[in-house]
Formats: structure tokens, C-alpha cells, sequence
């Protein structure tokens, strides 16, 4: 995750920083990556999240913490999966190296990595998670 082209971006949510001071949607933009990251596991992301410096008073709450996993997951449409791996049911793609794999053209829908989208008020995370 932290080789990936994201670094700057996924390193700086990890570390607690990101879109602008809103904690919440920085906190729905780090579990979109674990979320594309770790094939939505939600057990997964519950664990690595709570080795950033994102854990707060509200990410203990359950109802937040699960609420904000359950919408990452929802909108995750692509996972990673690692070279070699088997693959079981439709492809997904994973990211290449030296390309952002994320940069989509308007219109370009089928089998794409999304990332960052800025259409007014709500952005795109990795694998389309919508952070709003």
C-alpha cells in the first residue's frame, strides 16, 4: 500500500492529515483505500486503521467506526490483487507501477481504478469509494 503511486496520499491520511481538517471524511478516505487495499475486508481495516494516527474519541464509537467501514466497502467497485494471485470470479484490475492508475477520463467507466474526483463536494476514492 505504502509502495503504491498513492504514497503522498494515503501516507499523509495515515498519518491523521488530509482534506482539509475534516476528520471524518479523512477518515471515510483511509478506510476507501484499505477497503481496495485489503478486498473489503472489514476485519482488516478495522485492525490497520487503528495503527494510524487517525484513532479518535469518535472512531471508538461502534456505530461510527462500523458505519464508516460499511460505506467504504459499499463503495469500493475495484480491489487490489497481487500479481500471481488466482483469480476466482470477475477480474479486477491492480495498479501498475509507474502509472496512476486512478487518472480516469470522463466517461471511462468499465474496469478503471478510480481515485480522487473533485465534482463539487464529493470526491472519489480508490476503487470509487464516494467520500461526500
Amino acid at each position: 500500500m505504502f509502495a503504491s503511486d498513492k504514497y503522498g496520499e494515503i501516507r499523509e491520511l495515515w498519518e491523521g492529515g488530509g482534506f482539509g481538517g475534516d476528520k471524518s471524511r479523512g477518515d471515510l478516505a483511509l478506510c476507501c483505500h484499505l477497503s481496495f487495499w485489503t478486498g473489503r475486508d472489514a476485519g482488516r481495516i478495522e485492525r490497520l486503521f487503528a495503527q494510524s494516527r487517525r484513532v479518535r474519541a469518535k472512531w471508538q464509537r461502534d456505530d461510527y467506526r462500523t458505519g464508516t467501514i460499511q460505506k467504504a466497502i459499499a463503495g469500493t467497485r475495484d480491489i487490489y490483487t497481487r500479481p500471481g494471485a488466482p483469480r476466482s470470479g470477475p477480474r479486477r484490475r491492480r495498479p501498475r507501477a509507474g502509472r496512476a492508475p486512478w487518472r480516469v477520463q470522463a466517461g471511462n467507466r468499465a474496469g478503471s481504478l478510480h481515485s480522487v474526483h473533485f465534482h463539487g463536494p464529493q470526491t472519489r476514492a480508490p476503487g470509487g469509494c464516494a467520500i461526500a
